[in-house]
């Protein structure tokens, strides 16, 4: 049981680091690509299901509505970075 344990917290770790890069990424391509290709394709495949229901809360919150820039990519960063740290606490 305790191996499952271990697995399981092992690939959720992986899985939020792996997606932090992946935000990193999308932000780096967002400044200095256009956004076409298969290396962009894959990152936006990747990244938009965690994008996408962070965009829709911020969308209903009336402060962010007229922002320029989209911030649901650096609040996603943000969880992402809270997660790892939890995660380096707990000793996952």
């Amino acid at each position: 049981m305790l191996r499952i344990m271990a697995f399981i917290a092992l690939t959720v770790s992986a899985y939020v680091s792996l997606t932090g890069f992946a935000l990193m990424a999308r932000v780096v391509m967002g400044v200095f690509s256009d956004g076409t290709g298969v290396f962009a394709s894959f990152i936006y495949t990747v990244t938009e299901p965690v994008l996408s229901p962070i965009r829709r809360k911020l969308d209903s919150m009336e402060m962010f509505q007229d922002m320029p820039i989209d911030m649901s990519v650096f609040v996603a960063i943000i969880i992402v970075m809270v997660l790892s740290l939890l995660f380096t606490i707990i000793g996952w």
